[in-house]
């Protein structure tokens, strides 16, 4: 039994001193404390076997890890071919990333590209791992780094468009993708980028004209109706509008805010029964609630509904207390102007209610 646990020391202090010999500047601290934990742990192997005693399960399992495992496998790592290496940081980056340790990825990937400058691959995973950090700058240099190796790389320009966009950069953005779409005129997801950058602009006739050809061959995402929609919309052309909006859901059942734009189309066009199905799915988004609540109470009113419409306005007010007052200045509501008084009342009430409260507990803090 001797002669092993000899082989097992011998062998942990040859991984370790082959460990030690690879400490660099990059890698100082991180190595150093594997040491130290590698030593700890063979410490205590040996400390038990010169006791004779038996060493408990669990640290036999992290003996074996941070002693044996772990300083083989750097070992083993360090002496491989620098390619081999980049590849095992890129895969590990890569499901670091997947499972969203951003910053675990990007500090790998910023090593590895200095070992590697012109792996382009490198460059757009670190781009996107920056853009989850909310690092667009960065992120941003990284994407013009790739487009400068590989100049077909669409996905890198599309994101680096993106980014641009996300810092308010639209003019720069708009040069990018036109460069792109020159090289690659048939392209239809430039197109329908082209087409929100143009939207952005206020050029909407030149983006409508993009999103009515993807639409024509249908093609389009979601985003090309939707924006086609409120270009109609804004123009005044309400049908039109309509079945844009429709094709919109059809392609994303949760994009809400078409609900909640189709419902006010609907209430507009008299399909008050429309309209509320409509925003009663737009509902699913707290966002667009209160709003909702509003125009449902609206379209029930004109369906005389009265005591429905009643129950979504107090919704919409106990979400948003604005709508009162716009409900007070809405003619739609004189119906319920009984109804509105008493919501109204029973406001002032609350608020009361909540400020005295709030003064009561000021006064104690005081005291």
């Amino acid at each position: 039994m001797w002669l092993v646990n000899v082989v097992l020391i011998i062998t942990f202090l040859y991984f370790l001193f082959k460990l030690f010999k690879s400490i660099n500047k990059q890698n100082r601290i991180y190595t150093l404390i594997l040491c130290a934990l590698a030593i700890i742990f063979e410490a205590i192997f040996v400390g038990f076997n010169i006791a004779s005693k038996t060493l408990p399960t669990f640290i036999q399992l992290l003996t074996l890890v941070f002693s044996y495992i772990i300083p083989i496998l750097l070992v083993i790592f360090n002496d491989t071919d620098i390619n081999f290496r980049l590849k095992i940081l890129y895969a590990v980056a890569n499901i670091s990333y997947a499972i969203r340790k951003y910053e675990f990825a990007e500090g790998l990937l910023k090593e590895a590209i200095k070992k590697d400058k012109n792996n382009s691959k490198l460059y757009y995973l670190r781009a996107k791992a920056l853009e989850k950090l909310e690092n667009y700058s960065e992120a941003r240099d990284m994407l013009f780094s790739v487009i400068e190796l590989d100049k077909t790389n669409k996905e890198a320009y599309l994101k680096l468009v993106q980014i641009l966009d996300t810092e308010g950069k639209i003019d720069t953005a708009l040069i990018i993708i036109s460069q792109f779409l020159k090289m690659n005129p048939e392209d239809n997801e430039a197109s329908e980028l082209l087409g929100i950058i143009y939207s952005e602009l206020g050029r909407e006739k030149e983006a409508e004209k993009i999103y009515e050809s993807l639409s024509e061959q249908n093609d389009g995402s979601y985003n090309t109706y939707y924006n086609l929609a409120i270009i109609y919309s804004k123009q005044g052309e309400i049908e039109k509008a309509i079945n844009a909006y429709k094709t919109a859901i059809e392609k994303n059942s949760k994009l809400y805010e078409a609900n909640y734009a189709l419902g006010n189309l609907y209430y507009i066009s008299e399909k008050y029964e429309d309209s509320i199905n409509q925003l009663k799915i737009s509902l699913k988004d707290d966002n667009l609630k209160a709003k909702s609540h509003y125009v449902i109470a609206m379209s029930y009113i004109k369906l005389d509904n009265l005591e429905k419409a009643v129950e979504h306005l107090e919704n919409a007010i106990r979400i948003d207390n604005s709508f009162l007052e716009k409900a007070k200045r809405n003619d739609a509501f004189d119906k319920v102007a009984l109804d509105l008084k008493r919501l109204e009342d029973e406001n002032i009430e609350f608020v009361t209610y909540t400020y005295d409260e709030k003064q009561d507990i000021e006064e104690k803090v005081e005291q």
